[in-house]
């Protein structure tokens, strides 16, 4: 069979368009994973930050030398600025602060009456 018959022919085109399908279901999913990752790496930065500030007594002057020795270490790798490092730190600190244990919101209208 010729190429210009094959496009023509139904199972090929049905072949074709499996292989787009897959291949745009594997885009998306490796995109995601990259996404995850780097999520993941946010989250760990963020909390060893917190600790080291904590345990160290660093403040947050810290964050521009750490900012600097990422940047040189990795300069292709966009992300590790003063102001990112500060929202991984924020982001962290705000989800575990949300899973502490504390009393309902309606609860707590309860009680002023």
């Amino acid at each position: 069979m010729s190429n210009k018959n094959l496009i023509h022919d139904k199972n090929y085109t049905e072949f074709i368009e499996n292989l787009k399908s897959k291949i745009k279901s594997s885009q998306i999913k490796a995109a995601l994973s990259v996404n995850q990752e780097m999520l993941k790496l946010y989250w760990y930065i963020g909390s060893e930050i917190i600790k080291k500030q904590r345990t160290a007594n660093w403040g947050d002057g810290i964050l521009q030398q750490i900012s600097k020795d990422l940047q040189k270490e990795f300069p292709d790798v966009k992300g590790f600025s003063t102001r990112n490092l500060k929202y991984m730190r924020q982001w962290y600190l705000f989800w575990t602060k949300q899973n502490q244990i504390g009393q309902q919101l309606v609860a707590q209208f309860e009680d002023r009456e």
